[in-house]
């Protein structure tokens, strides 16, 4: 749990700040709603729909395992 809060607390302002677009277009996709919608609710439904796809340890496998291919020459 501790694990998961500091990850939070870290990755959640970088994911809405430098990448709010592209963080709301996966949290649209994962939460089967469109990109207009994530923009307009309410900001603490977006953070916890957010907290939710940080402790999904297979969607965080997919990025994780993306990021290393990609890091490949």
């Amino acid at each position: 749990i501790q694990k998961a809060s500091a990850m939070i607390g870290k990755y959640v302002p970088l994911l809405l700040g430098d990448h709010r677009e592209d963080t709301f277009a996966i949290l649209a996709a994962i939460n089967s709603k469109t990109v207009d919608e994530i923009r307009s609710q309410k900001g603490m439904q977006t953070i916890k729909e957010l907290k939710d796809a940080l402790a999904d340890p297979d969607l965080m496998d997919f990025f994780t395992s993306s990021v290393r291919t990609a890091e490949k020459p």
